[in-house]
């Protein structure tokens, strides 16, 4: 699932080589990406001959301002990706075909270049809001501060942390707490921390609050420099893979040697999601659940 460096990966792509462009058309054979306005000839009709103003992120949302007081929204949920360039319809496909490509959405610019929406799984979200209305829209208007804002302080996460009984990898994935942070990430931060998974938030002491919140924007900020993780099918705009696929430690190497201390990674069950840590460089204490008791 794209998580917050992939998805500012994209904004960045976005507002370099996009912005300022305005939308001529739009084709689907998925009709149901589009959640607002109900019906997809309302949603093309609605888009066509709109500008692009700016582009920004807000949790794992991508929120294209537009002319006429609209905003694009568009939530990649699982697999949901853009990629710019040039195709033709053929035979029930666009080609060129590229690899990981599983286009669902082609928005056709005014600069004679196309922008292609490809998702694997389909279960992407995309709406066209009026401005005033989009703080009230269900993509954005529960989504907390941004790990990595100016305003993100140790202090705002410690205040986080202690009003909550819940497992801090849990809390880290809470969107309404923090916006951004997936399971890829949740993972990489916790194994940087040297904290068990499922420690209980209120519990967790002052200093190990700060090596949360200083492995957050360490691990945050160098994933969004190497442009997102492609543990997938994520593609930033040129169809390329995100570069920090190499800097995880944890995340998917169940049983290859932890980087630390050389004990194999574990993987675990909580909640649904899964869990990557080293039991050895992330002990749980004698009065914590296992995993299954979540």
């Amino acid at each position: 699932m794209p998580e917050l460096p992939e998805v500012e990966t994209m904004k960045r792509e976005l507002q370099k080589k996009v912005q300022g462009r305005a939308f001529l058309d739009v084709w689907t054979d998925t009709p149901k990406l589009v959640y607002h306005p109900s019906s997809f000839l309302a949603f093309k009709r609605e888009i066509k001959n709109l500008r692009i103003q700016k582009v920004e992120r807000k949790g794992k949302v991508l929120v294209l301002y537009l002319t006429q007081e609209k905003v694009l929204l568009v939530h990649p949920k699982l697999t949901g990706h853009f990629i710019l360039g040039h195709w033709v319809y053929k035979r029930q496909k666009w080609e060129p075909n590229l690899p990981d490509q599983y286009i669902h959405l082609m928005f056709w610019l005014d600069n004679q270049e196309m922008l292609a929406w490809s998702d694997l799984r389909k279960f992407s979200r995309i709406e066209i809001q009026p401005l005033q209305e989009i703080e009230k829209t269900p993509l954005l208007k529960n989504i907390g501060p941004d790990p990595l804002s100016v305003e993100f302080s140790f202090l705002k996460l410690q205040q986080l942390l202690g009003k909550t009984q819940r497992p801090i990898k849990v809390v880290l994935m809470d969107q309404s707490l923090i916006g951004g942070i997936g399971n890829i990430y949740a993972n990489e931060i916790l194994w940087a921390a040297k904290i068990y998974p499922g420690r209980k938030s209120f519990l967790l002491t002052r200093e190990e609050g700060k090596k949360i919140y200083q492995a957050m924007r360490k691990i945050l900020k160098e994933a969004v420099e190497l442009e997102g993780t492609s543990v997938s099918d994520f593609r930033g705009l040129d169809n390329q893979p995100g570069r920090y696929l190499s800097r995880l430690k944890v995340y998917r190497r169940i049983g290859k040697p932890c980087p630390c201390c050389g004990h194999p990674i574990e993987k675990r069950e909580m909640r649904g999601r899964s869990v990557y840590y080293c039991p050895l460089c992330q002990p749980k204490s004698d009065n914590e659940n296992v995993f299954s008791n979540f």
